[in-house]
């Protein structure tokens, strides 16, 4: 995850977010194998970890693609979706399929079925693997490129409208999900987790009404965002254990939401506070800038057939990943960044020569 753009870096907080975000998601794997042995309630919290640090990674992708549209917009007139789509498919593609690439080299045999809904972003609707299953978040943020921007550009400025609408029938959306179809997980599909999305896509919209829109304010208040931390790593995993669907479906994912965007909202307003200088700290933002890679790389050190050897035992199983995230970052995703930059050049002096000059 993590797959904003450079943009990110002028929002203060985001990278450091995105950093709590991987480790919590590298924390509930690392406690997984623990958990089979110890069900205690500390160790199902922190399983809980995971799902959390995916729904922050989804706030923060809305808020960052959003903002980049809106500035677009801002300070050209229009959005140009050929640029917008360039852009990311030199961010998300190259690290992602030379990881597939390794996979398909030294990993175990898997169906080619699994490797095609990875490439085509579709593990969110069909079946996969350990090794391959997390690519189930990539599938849904990737749908959610192909929608939004497109819905942005033809909605102008009810875009917060259908966003917000968007927000209030997702339950609606997860209950007909699951009354439909009662054997399928709900918290994988693009249809049933665009709401985690929606409310950064809605923070971006409404941010110039930040400081006098009352919601908004209520929302980014330091005790309502430390009351969403606590909920999200509390509250809500008990609630969860306890009523499981009954309570997820209908509230409990609309709740989480709410409350990674209060904190998404609180983060980047006090910068400059405790926690905003550890959020912003060069090392934590770092390790937020090489999440998407160590995402992509932590997932087989973790439940298959790395475990047991000596690069599947903590802490190996930790630092292995993180240096293979290094090395994709340096290697792979700063490379294809500058090639994007040239392609995009490339592509803004031919739609410049398409423009009919005022001259003739």
């Amino acid at each position: 995850m993590g797959t904003g753009s450079g943009g990110s870096r002028r929002v203060p907080s985001l990278d450091g977010l995105r950093a709590v975000s991987i480790t919590a998601v590298i924390v509930s794997h690392v406690v997984f194998e623990y958990r089979r042995m110890h069900d205690q309630l500390f160790v199902r919290l922190l399983s809980n970890l995971g799902p959390l640090g995916v729904s922050v990674f989804f706030g923060i992708s809305g808020f960052i693609i959003t903002t980049l549209l809106i500035q677009e917009k801002d300070a050209t007139g229009r959005i140009d979706l050929g640029a917008f789509y360039i852009r990311r498919v030199f961010r998300i593609l190259p690290p992602f399929y030379v990881y597939l690439g390794v996979v398909a080299l030294i990993g175990p045999r898997f169906p080619l079925a699994h490797f095609r809904n990875a490439l085509l972003f579709v593990t969110n609707y069909t079946e996969s693997n350990w090794w391959l299953g997390h690519s189930w978040s990539l599938s849904v943020e990737e749908q959610f490129y192909l929608l939004w921007p497109f819905t942005v550009v033809v909605s102008g400025s009810r875009s917060t409208r259908i966003a917000t609408w968007l927000i209030l029938l997702a339950p609606a959306f997860r209950i007909a999900s699951h009354i439909l179809r009662p054997d399928i997980s709900l918290n994988f599909m693009f249809h049933t987790r665009f709401d985690s999305l929606m409310v950064g896509c809605v923070l971006a919209l409404e941010r110039n009404a930040w400081r006098t829109n009352g919601v908004w304010r209520f929302l980014g208040d330091g005790r309502v965002a430390s009351l969403s931390v606590a909920f999200l790593v509390f509250v809500s995993p008990l609630l969860t254990e306890r009523l499981h669907g009954l309570y997820q479906f209908p509230i409990g994912m609309s709740l989480e939401a709410l409350s990674v965007g209060s904190i998404i909202l609180w983060s980047i307003e006090h910068a400059n506070s405790g926690v905003g200088l550890v959020l912003n700290h060069s090392w934590i933002r770092h390790l937020g800038v090489v999440s998407y890679s160590l995402y992509l790389w932590q997932e087989p050190f973790f439940s298959t057939e790395l475990v047991g050897t000596w690069v599947g035992r903590f802490p190996l199983n930790c630092l292995v990943p993180l240096g293979l995230a290094e090395l994709s970052y340096r290697v792979i995703e700063r490379p294809t960044m500058r090639l994007r930059d040239v392609v995009l050049h490339r592509y803004a002096e031919r739609q410049r020569d398409r423009e009919p000059s005022v001259a003739r």
